[in-house]
């Protein structure tokens, strides 16, 4: 869960701002942009149930690692279009693993600790997103946005490899 909001909102800290300083777009004209993002999240969210739980984690993460790394070539010469791809891509991967990641945190725990879960959840979709912002910030402000990108893209890999081996066949009962 954390890995994923490590990258989602590392999107997010620099998603406004380089649409409007870089590629020009209005405040408004910056909202509609970001619907590509938002349409697929929706979409597959409602579907990610239908999926066995460690191939929607992966597939997701590994889009999460494609989106992250197409958005590492935006720039102010990107057509709007292929960023757009980019941002259905992140859109397409949250939605398929935010789901399925919640639930698995729930049901790893007994019913009467339901809270304990819901507290879990939320804790990691805090430190992700504010360790996300935080890396992205300081590497964008000293390498620029593009490695900023790849780094993150980087650390969501490397967290996406340590969850699928953790949802590995009995993982959880040799825990």
């Amino acid at each position: 869960m954390a890995v994923t909001f490590f990258g989602l909102f590392a999107l997010f800290f620099v998603n406004a701002r380089f649409l409007q300083e870089v590629k020009g777009f209005s405040p408004l004209l910056t909202g509609v942009a970001i619907v590509p993002l938002v349409i697929p999240m929706i979409v597959l969210s409602r579907l990610a149930g239908r999926f066995a739980p460690r191939p929607a984690v992966l597939a997701g993460l590994a889009g999460n690692v494609a989106g992250l790394a197409l958005l590492s070539f935006a720039g102010a010469t990107m057509p709007y279009p292929l960023y757009a791809a980019g941002l259905v891509i992140m859109g397409a991967s949250m939605g398929l693993c935010l789901p399925v990641l919640s639930h698995e945190i729930m049901a790893a725990l007994p019913r009467e600790r339901a809270g304990l879960g819901s507290g879990l959840n939320s804790a990691t979709r805090e430190l992700g997103s504010a360790v996300g912002v935080a890396v992205m910030g300081t590497v964008m402000a000293t390498y620029g946005m593009g490695t900023g990108y790849r780094v993150v893209a980087a650390v969501v890999l490397a967290g996406g490899l340590l969850t699928g081996w953790w949802l590995r066949p009995g993982a959880r009962e040799s825990a």
